[in-house]
């Protein structure tokens, strides 16, 4: 038989239980996020019959459903896809990346960076254009919005 005194916990093992349940559940919510971020994220969006972007020297410009644009390059050796924007290191202000003909160049025309049909920054402050992770099924050209690829 117990005693009352025996029964009752102290506030130090109180204090202790508590420390302990919220040690593991930071444990818990650390692994489910990493599990959450490990994931692949987003749905590939068809952009068209690879036919439809031969090798070339300029860009090719596609339009989504209307709202995202995309830049579509066939070196011949490699298909680049990148978004239309250029983002500030800060996350803030985005800008249209305009393809300049005549000079065969991407050109910033906030910032004044410019970038070679690769996506390669040469002049103007440094930015980066977002190339995005695509794949090739059934002859479509399918492209990931939110799969950022790291850019060389």
């Amino acid at each position: 038989m117990m005693t009352s005194a025996q029964s009752r916990l102290t506030g130090r093992e109180l204090a202790y239980y508590f420390f302990l349940a919220s040690i593991m559940l930071f444990a818990v919510l650390a692994i489910i996020s990493v599990i959450w971020f490990a994931l692949p994220r987003g749905t590939y969006i068809t952009l068209g019959e690879l036919s439809a972007f031969p090798p070339s020297a300029e860009p090719y410009i596609v339009r989504h459903e209307g709202q995202q644009l995309f830049y579509v390059v066939n070196t011949g050796d490699e298909l680049i896809i990148f978004d239309w924007r250029v983002t500030t290191s800060s996350g803030g202000l985005t800008c249209r990346v305009n393809w300049i003909t005549d000079e065969g160049r991407f050109e910033d025309p906030c910032w004044g960076s410019k970038f070679t049909l690769t996506g390669a920054h040469f002049d103007g402050p440094p930015r980066l254009m977002r190339q995005y992770a695509y794949k090739i099924e059934g002859g479509q050209v399918l492209v990931n919005p939110a799969q950022v690829m790291p850019m060389p």
